[in-house]
């Protein structure tokens, strides 16, 4: 049996992830498609479309057969970390074969070679990353510019967000020493979530844009969806008010100055759009705030994400799953191939957990503020009582 790995967002669900899931499948002739999915707060630091079980219901609906949460402290985060916890999922299961992921250059050999730079961080790309961050470059930038002069890839095609975090996801292979295969499938570029999420949010219809099961869904939901990090504005000044610039400096995003900006500047603001306005400069970019603002809320801090890397924490959430999807489980746990642990039902399984409950008790607590803000049942859409979707046969 070959199973095939993806990590995503899905957010929304739309017709390029169809693309992309059905040809990675057939490329990698995979009997079987494990996603690792980020929960109810995404890369880019915001609150996800719609909820993380309707977005792995979708998932599954559309061909993927077991969806495993991301959780919030590898989904909420840099591209770096965001790749780590990914990657770590999908190799540490100990069952895939191969790794799929999207990117404007399907040929893998550029993007392979950057990777090995990135992931071995020769003199040369030391010495030019120091030089940049000394300029006051914010790190992305320096990394990309960097790694552009020393690869042969352009700073436009590094920078291209496919591109960008395939390198990543490729530089934690190469850490890890991965066997896996890796296919690539380029971007139709016609379909993009951001693209998707602005024509909802303008009024427009989307039906050409998404499979079916993606709006049955929706339809279904009595509750608000597209959330913005706007609709948490209440959420995030409350912790922010309460919070010392002490704390703040204390959460895993913060540094250089950043967290007495957004104290400094709060007040003098609308809401976190704007918050985030204020703040942006030449150091700090609009994805890094956007995080901090959600990881103080949650309270992910610098101490507890050392300890989570230094003494690899994880664990496997599963949200969804179809027949093969639970074939694919069973065998995992008959087999203990894994070597992190799988949960079916907190309520019953959480016992086994041990020191990765610390991202447990942030996925439950994101899940509850994700909840509050979008209007959902508090109890029934907890994650003590919401249960797996099966797609049978």
């Amino acid at each position: 049996m070959k199973i095939l790995g993806i990590i995503a967002e899905y957010n929304p669900f739309h017709n390029g992830h169809l693309y992309h899931l059905k040809t990675a499948k057939q490329r990698a002739k995979a009997d079987a498609v494990v996603v690792v999915m980020s929960g109810n707060f995404v890369q880019r630091g915001e609150p996800a479309f719609a909820d993380k079980w309707t977005r792995a219901e979708v998932a599954v609906k559309n061909g993927a057969d077991l969806v495993l949460e991301l959780p919030f402290a590898f989904a909420c985060n840099n591209a770096e970390f965001f790749a780590l916890g990914g990657v770590s999922m999908i190799d540490r299961l100990g069952c895939i074969d191969t790794i799929a992921f999207g990117s404007e250059t399907e040929d893998t050999k550029p993007l392979r070679d950057a990777a090995r730079i990135a992931a071995e961080e020769p003199t040369a790309f030391k010495e030019m990353m120091r030089q940049k961050l000394d300029d006051g470059m914010p790190y992305p930038k320096a990394w990309t510019q960097t790694l552009a002069v020393l690869s042969g890839l352009s700073e436009d095609e590094l920078s291209s967000p496919n591109n960008l975090l395939s390198v990543q996801y490729i530089k934690q292979l190469i850490k890890r020493g991965s066997t896996m295969q890796i296919v690539t499938v380029r971007r139709d570029g016609i379909n993009s979530a951001s693209h998707v999420r602005a024509e909802l949010r303008a009024g427009h219809s989307v039906l050409d844009m998404v499979p079916a099961d993606t709006t049955e869904v929706l339809h279904k939901l009595n509750c608000k969806v597209n959330l913005e990090i706007n609709d948490m504005r209440e959420q995030i000044y409350t912790s922010l008010f309460r919070t010392s610039r002490e704390a703040l400096a204390e959460i895993f995003a913060a540094g250089e100055g950043l967290e007495n900006r957004i104290l400094d500047r709060m007040r003098g603001t609308a809401g976190p759009e704007e918050l985030v306005t204020s703040v942006k400069g030449k150091r700090y970019t609009t994805g890094r705030i956007k995080r901090l603002l959600l990881q103080q809320l949650i309270g992910l801090t610098k101490d507890d994400f050392a300890e989570i890397i230094r003494d690899n924490l994880l664990y496997g959430r599963v949200l969804a799953l179809s027949t093969a999807g639970g074939m694919l489980l069973r065998y995992i746990k008959d087999n203990d191939c894994c070597d992190y642990p799988i949960i079916t039902n907190i309520n019953k399984e959480r016992d086994c957990l041990g020191r990765a409950d610390l991202l447990l008790r942030q996925d439950i607590l994101a899940s509850d503020l994700y909840n509050l803000a979008a209007g959902q049942d508090l109890y029934d859409n907890s994650d003590f009582v919401r249960r797996i979707f099966v797609k049978k046969l």
